[in-house]
């Protein structure tokens, strides 16, 4: 009967909360929030015990009513800018890598680039009793942020944020170093013109550096730089490559830059691709760098010269962070940690022919 009794339930999915749970399992309900919450004071065997009842029964801890009871919900609300992007991905995938070390879980939410969508995850996320939030990219003001993490006193970092002037601690990489390497090294093998594929003068990362490069050597940026700007930001960056380079290809001979600087990897995936479709050789006729280091990079033919953001130290700097304010309930200075880039030369720059 008692067998029967627990198939029904089964069916049913009367499994609805840890009471039943602990009854089903006959351990203490104490024992049951340990094993969830990952103690070390729980021992293995009743730790996979629950695993797998919670597995059979499709039973989840009620995260929200954790969170209005004052109880922590070892939740972590995530804003990205955007899918398909691969490093954004690979940073996502580290972020939950660290985080979960230290028994968090992610709630990811996209922004598609949209400051009015981004306030509202964060709204979300904080209704939702989140112990801390991070933001990649973020659009917001800080007169817009601020006051939502203030009022409900959550512990926020920041990862490249976009606007300047935040409460919150932020991870950035060195975007100024990571252009000037890029021009210092194509500078170096001779080039004095640089297409800008992908970017142009409204680009806050990338263009203040690139002007400051020219102007170090008595130059303006209107003499050395051709901007050819992505026409949709949501475009695929593999067609926005094959794109900017027919408009490239469009001007005159004599007026062509031979150094591309492309927004990413996979903007120089496509602009190597349509140069060699084009009967173009790189590095020979033109020298093309990318951004990120992605695995793409590497597999090209040529190989490509691109910068190296090296995520991983990115988010372990952030989990820290992070982690930092959750347990000393903030009072982290917002200060900027900026990551270090790394040149990575491949063979698809040259010197000038």
């Amino acid at each position: 009967m008692a067998s029967e009794q627990l198939k029904d339930r089964k069916k049913k999915g009367e499994i609805l909360s840890a009471a039943d749970l602990a009854r089903h399992l006959n351990i203490s309900q104490w024992s049951i929030s340990r094993a969830i919450n990952g103690h070390k004071d729980v021992s293995e065997d009743t730790r996979e015990r629950v695993r797998k009842a919670m597995e059979e029964y499709g039973f989840q801890p009620n995260l929200y009513a954790r969170g209005l009871r004052g109880r922590e919900t070892g939740m972590i609300g995530v804003c990205f800018p955007r899918h398909g992007v691969p490093i954004i991905g690979q940073k996502i995938s580290e972020l939950q890598m660290f985080l979960k070390e230290k028994n968090y879980r992610c709630l990811f939410e996209s922004t598609m680039n949209r400051a009015d969508v981004e306030a509202n995850a964060v709204k979300d996320f904080l209704n939702l009793k989140v112990e801390g939030i991070v933001t990649i990219q973020s659009q917001l003001m800080p007169a817009d942020l601020s006051p939502l993490l203030e009022k409900k006193d959550t512990p926020c970092v920041m990862i490249d944020p976009v606007q300047e002037g935040h409460i919150c601690p932020s991870v950035s990489l060195d975007r100024h170093k990571a252009m000037a390497l890029l021009m210092g090294h194509l500078w170096e093998l001779g080039h004095r013109r640089f297409a800008l594929m992908g970017f142009g003068p409204r680009d806050g990362w990338r263009w203040p550096p690139l002007v400051d490069f020219a102007a170090k050597h008595g130059l303006s940026a209107d003499e050395v730089f051709v901007s050819l700007p992505k026409k949709k930001a949501d475009d695929s960056f593999v067609v926005a490559g094959v794109e900017l380079t027919e408009q490239l290809l469009q001007m005159k001979p004599a007026e062509r830059p031979m150094a591309l600087i492309c927004l990413d990897d996979l903007v120089a995936l496509g602009v190597v691709q349509s140069l060699h479709r084009a009967g173009y050789s790189v590095p020979n006729d033109f020298s093309v760098t990318g951004f990120n280091n992605q695995d793409i990079a590497q597999c090209l033919f040529p190989r490509l010269t691109t910068i190296d953001q090296h995520p991983e130290l990115l988010m372990e700097q952030v989990s820290s962070l992070l982690i930092s304010q959750i347990k000393n309930c903030g009072g982290e200075d917002a200060d900027t940690v900026l990551v270090e880039p790394q040149l990575v030369v491949g063979e698809s720059t040259g010197p000038v022919h």
